[in-house]
């Protein structure tokens, strides 16, 4: 059995001189665009461009699907049931 961890690469980039830029900002572009940012962290984006952000609206419990939420539920318990009969059973 393997087990596959995510590691974390640090790189240390010193900009001591203009041509040390062009390097910095694709490391810093390429983390934008997965993380997508990109359109905030750009330097070339102008002010008047950036889209405004808002605030998320919170779901009220009139929003709620109970119907939904009750069939997920029903389900979790048949599949909790079911792996509590299959827990007896040896690899």
């Amino acid at each position: 059995m393997s087990n596959t961890q995510a590691s974390t690469q640090r790189v240390a980039i010193i900009l001591s001189a203009p041509s040390d830029w062009d390097e910095w900002i694709e490391i810093v572009k390429t983390k934008a665009i997965a993380g997508k940012i990109w359109e905030y962290v750009n330097p070339a984006t102008e002010k008047a461009s950036l889209p405004v952000l808002e605030e998320p609206v919170f779901p009220k419990p009139s929003d709620v699907n109970w119907i939904f939420l009750l069939n997920f539920c029903l389900i979790l318990i048949d599949f909790s049931f079911s792996r509590s009969l299959w827990g007896c059973v040896s690899e």
